[in-house]
């Protein structure tokens, strides 16, 4: 999943993309997205998220509002301003080898990197996230190698407008 609608760089963050947190707007519509994740019965085990405001926050509130039981984890790995890799190759093996649903929280191009290199192999596939979209992703290991398939796509505004 990636992070709502964040405010944008101001004299607040220091002019930074770090420290941006979620607009009103951007928490509301992670609110107007819950019932749709329920009914369609989109709740993790666990959620792994960066550690920016942001994607956090979008984790929390997914975490508290789904009723999450499982451990809600921050990865400095899932940072905006960090390459996927590090994430692929160290984390991602053992969140598929524990089983169970998992949620990863995070941000534009790493998900979008991480999504092509489950799903083709390499990181350049061109798949892209709107803010607050959900791929879902059944992941499996091959060998020592962490596959996937595409199986859903949903926008934020898709999820809100789902009638439950």
């Amino acid at each position: 999943m990636r992070h709502g609608k964040a405010e944008d760089p101001s004299a607040r963050t220091g002019y930074a993309d770090h420290p941006r947190r979620l607009t009103s707007e951007g928490i509301e519509n992670i609110h107007a997205m819950i019932p749709a994740l329920r009914h369609l019965e989109w709740i993790p085990d666990r959620i792994v998220s960066s550690p920016y405001p942001r994607a956090a926050e979008t984790a929390q509130l997914i975490h508290q509002e789904l009723k999450v039981e499982g451990s809600l984890e921050y990865l400095d790995s899932l940072g905006s301003d960090r390459s996927i890799i590090p994430f692929y190759e160290d984390h991602l093996a053992p969140l598929i080898d524990k089983g169970g649903a998992f949620m990863v929280v995070g941000h534009e191009p790493c998900l979008s990197q991480l999504a092509s290199l489950l799903i083709c192999g390499r990181a350049d596939a061109g798949i892209q996230l709107k803010k607050a979209s959900i791929l879902q992703v059944s992941c499996f290991m091959t060998g020592n190698i962490c596959r996937g398939f595409l199986k859903s796509h949903w926008t934020s505004k898709q999820l809100r407008a789902f009638q439950v």
